[in-house]
């Protein structure tokens, strides 16, 4: 009797790892998943606030502008505490966070500079709505403004937000924007900039 009790044990244990087995590969694929996609999504580098302000830069120092991450790269300029830059984006360089900016004077400085002097910062008054004038706006369809600076605002009922300098040129689109939207914006973008009164032909 007793033998007859113990054999259905022996063939459940010696199923368990059995059972077990597709489980635990399922619990390591998703860790493995986990592992890989979680850096990605909170990484520091995608996205930030719209402006950046310099701050903390010891004493009479300055903050170098560099053509690439890195402080071997060249110098293309300095800016001081309190100067205020369009954040372009941010990348890791050697351990640290680079971002390039883009200042808003005439004509601008643009360049990496070392992210942890960099703070958020609100508009300066020449990026905000005052003295923004909606110059074409579709039933429906994409908005384009000029900003009291000059540049150029489009924005699609979508979300897609793109950001052009008084001659046309891009100076930064939203991640969600398409191939397509961006090609719509720039030659929108031209079309204004030929018909503006200072481009037309005397």
């Amino acid at each position: 009797m007793s033998a007859s009790t113990a054999a259905p044990r022996m063939v459940a244990r010696g199923r368990l790892p059995g059972l077990l087995a597709p489980l635990l590969l399922a619990l390591s694929a998703c860790a493995a998943r986990v592992e890989t996609v979680e850096p990605d999504f909170a990484d520091g580098y995608a996205g930030g606030p719209d402006f950046w302000v310099v701050a903390g830069v010891p004493g009479n120092e300055v903050l170098d502008v560099r053509a690439k991450p890195g402080s071997e790269n060249p110098l293309v300029g300095a800016l001081g505490n309190g100067d205020i830059g369009r954040n372009l984006g941010c990348a890791p360089h050697k351990g640290q966070r680079w971002c390039r900016i883009r200042t808003l004077e005439d004509p601008p400085t643009e360049g990496w500079v070392a992210g942890r002097h960099l703070r958020e910062s609100a508009p300066p008054p020449s990026a905000t709505g005052v003295g923004r004038t909606v110059i074409s706006s579709g039933d429906g369809g994409p908005e384009i403004a000029v900003r009291g600076s000059g540049e150029f605002e489009v924005i699609f009922p979508e979300g897609c937000i793109a950001l052009y300098d008084a001659a046309g040129a891009e100076i930064v689109a939203g991640a969600t924007c398409s191939e397509e939207q961006l090609q719509w914006a720039a030659a929108a973008v031209a079309r204004q900039t030929r018909e503006s009164p200072t481009n037309r032909p005397r």
